[in-house]
């Protein structure tokens, strides 16, 4: 573990902070009661958006130190934004000298889950959103049976992590905590046995709180689905998933397809896969799109510089959708507190501090109904463009709903 001065682990628990609410419009975590409220405790949660996951974990487990691959500390540039406990992943390097620094590590987290500390593990290692999750490492499992073996207590407690769209600006995010994993062991197994056994438990537990289908299109389907069915109703991303998992009623996934093909020939607009149109009054959405959408435009055009920087980043670093959100993070929040200290010092040289004041208060107001405006402008323009197909939208809608109240 490297040490870090107490000023670099404020930045990068600021930066995490900062980060998380700014990208995300909102952070939703379900069973949260599970959370225990003192260690030790091991979270083993799934790995989907790259180092931003563990952002969005430290919010949600804030006093749990993280096991964090040693390709993420080796640059200056990594150690400013990434703290942790290292390991080396099997991709990047098996040699010897490596391998004898995993043994260490484990020591190292042996010796914080004793001192009553708090660990969190991302078992696959390596992040992806497609649709299934990576091969589970049974490093977790060795960890946990190495503790338990020395008689002491341990809850080990299963994270899901859901992102409506995860390379997308401002869309929401939903960490799931499931049920507490069992610990008893039997007392005649050998180490491996009993390693098996936990890496066993481990999996089922991950699977729970996640979503595993077969196909990329499939997933696609079952997250517009999922989204559609969040629509004007009191209902989790996560819970809508998980029922569409379990299968797609035929006859919806038949109305789906027919109407992606009537939005396809009509040129209709979709937020997060979905063809919005007005679930109520039609002419609330036109009254209130303008307004919202002149508010978002106005802080975007505000801090245009950093925006645009943390955009030419990730088209230029990011080699996959799963780093986009990571790379625009690590350029952007820098550039937007640079930025917004420029305009502090021009606004104070200019002797008109209610210049920067109103900077900030556009911003946050801006920022806070970026999502929302989004969402009315992609209804009011299906709305105008689309209106022939606004019932069977709505019959859609129901016919979702109605598939989730019947969902065992």
């Amino acid at each position: 573990m490297r040490l870090s001065s107490p000023l670099l682990r404020w930045w990068q628990d600021f930066f995490s902070a900062a980060g998380v609410a700014l990208y995300f419009n909102r952070l939703t975590v379900l069973g949260r009661e599970r959370l225990p409220r003192s260690g030790p405790v091991l979270y083993l949660g799934l790995h989907r958006n790259g180092a931003v996951d563990g952002f969005v974990y430290h919010r949600v487990v804030p006093r749990a130190e993280f096991m964090i691959a040693r390709q993420l500390l080796r640059s200056p540039l990594g150690r400013l934004f990434f703290r942790g406990i290292e390991v080396v992943r099997d991709k990047d390097g098996t040699s010897p000298g490596e391998r004898a620094g995993n043994r260490a590590a484990l020591q190292v987290c042996l010796a914080h889950l004793r001192s009553g500390g708090e660990l969190a593990v991302l078992p696959e290692g390596t992040s992806d959103l497609g649709p299934s999750h990576l091969p589970f490492k049974r490093g977790a499992a060795r960890l946990a049976q190495a503790f338990l073996a020395e008689g002491a207590a341990l809850r080990i407690v299963p994270l899901g992590i859901h992102y409506e769209r995860a390379w997308e600006f401002r869309s929401n995010v939903e960490v799931v905590v499931g049920e507490p994993i069992a610990t008893d062991l039997p007392a005649g197994a050998s180490e491996e046995e009993r390693t098996e056994l936990l890496h066993e438990r481990f999996t089922r537990a991950l699977e729970a709180v996640g979503v595993n289908v077969a196909s990329a299109e499939e997933q696609a389907r079952l997250e517009s689905l999922a989204y559609a069915a969040t629509l004007g109703a009191d209902r989790s991303y996560f819970s809508a998933l998980k029922a569409f998992e379990r299968g797609v009623p035929p006859g919806l996934a038949q109305a789906w397809q027919r109407l992606e093909r009537d939005c396809d020939r009509l040129g209709l607009a979709r937020h997060q896969g979905v063809p919005l149109v007005p679930l109520g009054r039609a002419w609330l959405y036109v009254v209130a799109a303008p307004p919202l959408a002149l508010l978002a435009a106005a802080a975007l055009l505000l801090n245009a510089p950093p925006a645009l920087l943390a955009v030419a980043a990730a088209r230029r670093m990011a080699d996959a959708r799963n780093v986009v959100a990571l790379w625009r993070l690590i350029v952007g929040v820098p550039a937007l507190i640079a930025w917004a200290l420029l305009l502090a010092a021009l606004s104070l040289a200019w002797g008109a501090p209610a210049l920067f004041l109103a900077y900030v208060a556009v911003s946050i107001a801006g920022i806070a109904v970026f999502y929302r405006a989004k969402k009315l402008a992609v209804t009011v323009y299906n709305l105008l463009r689309g209106r022939a197909l606004r019932s069977d939208l709505l019959t859609l809608k129901q016919g979702i709903d109605a598939a989730l109240a019947h969902a065992p």
